[in-house]
């Protein structure tokens, strides 16, 4: 089974380790690679002044620290970025259409906390 991340559980492998749920964690040990997305980063870097308790100062350092933490990039492509907007309107947030996106089109587990991409009733996510 290969994951991708969402962005939360990103920045808790990386930045808060003991916040990541046990079964997070459990997904992660167990998977065959792990992903990060661009979207992530897109996501921290405009998000990151409301997100404070993780001290982002530079978006190239949660790039460096995914790469270090042996974590593979999904890039993005045209596919994905057409089947985000394709999605019912359950969820508005556009980094999570697409992340969704991605974990569709390449099979990979999306691991969230998000409650609302349960809605999907998607056979490729992981809520935790």
């Amino acid at each position: 089974m290969n994951l991708l991340l969402d962005t939360h559980i990103l920045l808790w492998a990386l930045a808060k380790p003991k916040q990541l749920p046990d079964k997070a964690v459990k997904a992660i040990y167990q998977a065959n690679a792990v992903f990060f997305s661009p979207v992530n980063l897109w996501e921290i870097g405009i998000k990151s002044t409301i997100w404070p308790e993780y001290g982002i100062k530079r978006i190239e350092d949660i790039h460096a620290g995914s790469l270090k933490a042996n974590l593979q990039e999904l890039l993005i492509n045209s596919a994905d970025t057409m089947l985000a907007t394709q999605f019912p309107m359950i969820h508005r947030d556009p980094f999570d259409r697409l992340l969704m996106a991605q974990s569709h089109n390449n099979q990979y587990h999306l691991i969230t906390v998000d409650e609302k991409i349960a809605q999907y009733h998607m056979p490729y996510v992981i809520i935790v």
